[in-house]
């Protein structure tokens, strides 16, 4: 059979290599091209990113459903959740963006096999492409949907009731598998995300450390990520400002906390010890991490975090939060340390026993680089499994089997 033909369709794709907005999304299609599976990604434009282009290997169509400066709901830090909390009346651009990205998968369907949606709300407007093109429709969970439907049970009955329009639904972590698969349902995979090993790895750490002017006696912490309030940087903030040893803390990445965490440093009287790095280029992103000793995620939610795989492959002692998404990838005290969520005097506690306890981050760290190897956990190992779906997915169309997504969402 002839490698399949893939449609994306999401609200979040990169527009540059320091974009943070879905990069894991990128590396998921990246990944299947090399595995010789033809992608294209429908998203919409933001600012210059516009019309089609091609990035790596994958065809990106970047479509307007508003004048640009009026196209504010999509891209950017935190992308659709955040921009509706800073602004909820940008709830009114969902409708239009819906109706014209259906427009445009009808369009693109007749020159794919599988149509796959990433987040749930994208999954709308490639049901009626699906139907009139008679092609079968994929959407993978990656977090911030399932969050939405466990924090608000009034959502509970439409999300169930979407789900029910895919013939095939990926989890990427066992939490999310529980809450909507019964275990022998074929329409449900968990299908982990992976890691670019050839960029994320332990490096001579001595000469970046310079660079960064971060000194051998001090406990280098990085935290990669949107500076938006789900993230918990602030956490971070006030743990170092309450450990008994030295540290520095190094900040990748922007957003609209950035000021509020600015005025934080300068509050509990951390300001020198906490380095602003801004946005940053993957290969950057991997430098940094390389020169540093630990690494901190004091999310209050995630789906499968990434950036924690990017650490442990790069040999970090990681540091993050107790919740569903992160115990998938961190084994307390043999791959990492789990903190409780919103919990500061515990982070800070975390952080000084790495400073401590030279051993113990080297013991982590190489752990962690070897559960990677060991599981499989790369993005070329993804994109097998995601073919192998889309696969099954195209036999049952051919054969007539394809029935609608599990039973089990509707029983649980």
């Amino acid at each position: 059979m002839a490698a399949p033909r893939v449609l994306f369709v999401t609200t979040s794709y990169p527009c540059s290599p320091v974009d943070r907005a879905g990069p894991f999304v990128h590396s998921l299609a990246r990944a299947l091209v090399r595995c010789g599976i033809e992608v294209e990604v429908l998203a919409p434009a933001f600012g210059d990113a516009r019309g089609r282009t091609m990035i790596d290997g994958v065809a990106v169509h970047r479509f307007q459903f508003l004048p640009a400066r009026w196209q504010t709901l999509t891209m950017g830090f935190g992308g659709v959740p955040a921009a509706l909390k800073r602004a909820p009346w940008r709830l009114l651009q969902l409708p239009l963006m819906l109706a014209v990205a259906a427009a445009k998968a009808i369009g693109a369907a007749g020159h794919a096999d599988v149509l796959h949606a990433h987040w749930l709300p994208n999954l709308l407007p490639l049901i009626p492409a699906g139907r009139l093109r008679r092609r079968p429709r994929l959407v993978t969970l990656w977090g911030t949907d399932v969050e939405w439907f466990e924090r608000s049970p009034s959502l509970q009955p439409a999300f169930r009731a979407l789900l029910r329009g895919a013939d095939g639904v990926v989890a990427i972590n066992e939490h999310m598998r529980e809450l909507f698969g019964n275990g022998d349902d074929a329409a449900l995979r968990l299908i982990p995300s992976g890691v670019d090993t050839d960029l994320f790895h332990p490096r001579e750490r001595t000469p970046l450390r310079t660079r960064l002017g971060v000194s051998d006696v001090e406990l280098a912490i990085v935290f990669v990520g949107s500076l938006i309030p789900r993230k918990g940087a602030d956490l971070a903030i006030e743990a170092l400002a309450r450990m008994s040893s030295t540290a520095k803390l190094l900040l990748v990445g922007e957003g609209p906390e950035h000021g509020r965490l600015a005025d934080l440093t300068r509050r509990v009287g951390v300001e020198a010890q906490v380095a602003f790095l801004g946005s940053r280029s993957l290969a950057e992103v991997a430098e940094i991490m390389a020169a540093a000793d630990a690494f901190v995620l004091p999310s209050h939610y995630e789906g499968r975090p990434n950036v924690v795989l990017e650490a442990q492959a790069s040999g970090l002692a990681v540091v993050a939060s107790d919740i569903p998404g992160c115990r998938d990838l961190v084994e307390h005290g043999e791959t990492g340390l789990l903190s409780a969520a919103g919990d500061a005097p515990a982070l800070a506690q975390a952080f000084d026993q790495l400073a401590k306890d030279r051993s113990l981050r080297h013991r982590l760290g190489t752990h962690a680089v070897t559960s990677i190897r060991d599981g499989g956990l790369t993005w070329d190992a993804c994109a097998r499994r995601y073919a192998d779906f889309y696969a099954d997915l195209i036999g049952a169309r051919a054969t007539g089997s394809l029935r609608a997504t599990h039973a089990s969402v509707e029983r649980s």
